[in-house]
């Protein structure tokens, strides 16, 4: 049995989303610097084996549930309603919501000064992050039941 968060459909996809987002941001470093250090392409050919590693656990999560016809996963308790293409889009717009955020908050917070228009930005910025990690969490738990709908037809 899969365990939310751990090793179900959703906690890989998720996974994969981010260790991809982590991709872009070491490939941005080594554009933004206008090369690639070694440090930047180490990391990037670290992120690569991470995130190969993740495409074979779904892969290998894919071909089980198909061979036995059936999805078991420990769900996290929740109440979302969402079809499934909805909330693997929704975990996607989290992930780079979350992505932007944290850039934004920092370019907000190192510019030099902290003011008063700073700290409220800095204010919105964590009130928008905790709302986007809010809604991946619930898509991450409506793709896992969507999922096991689909499989238990």
């Amino acid at each position: 049995m899969r365990i939310h968060n751990i090793d179900n459909l959703s906690a890989l996809m998720d996974r994969l989303i981010i260790e991809r987002i982590k991709y872009s941001s070491f490939e941005d470093a080594a554009q933004e610097n206008g090369d690639k250090t070694l440090s930047l392409t180490n990391k990037m050919q670290h992120q690569l084996k991470v995130i190969n590693e993740i495409k074979s656990k779904l892969d290998k999560l894919l071909k089980e549930v198909y061979e036995k016809k059936s999805y078991s996963y420990v769900h996290e308790l929740r109440t979302t309603k969402g079809v499934l293409v909805d909330m693997i889009e929704k975990l996607i717009i989290g992930n780079l919501d979350n992505r932007s955020s944290e850039r934004y908050r920092i370019k907000t917070l190192t510019n030099g000064k902290i003011d008063k228009d700073a700290l409220m930005d800095a204010l919105k910025t964590d009130l928008w992050l905790r709302l986007s990690s809010e809604n991946r969490a619930n898509a991450k738990n409506s793709i896992d039941k969507e999922f096991k709908k689909i499989v238990d037809k």
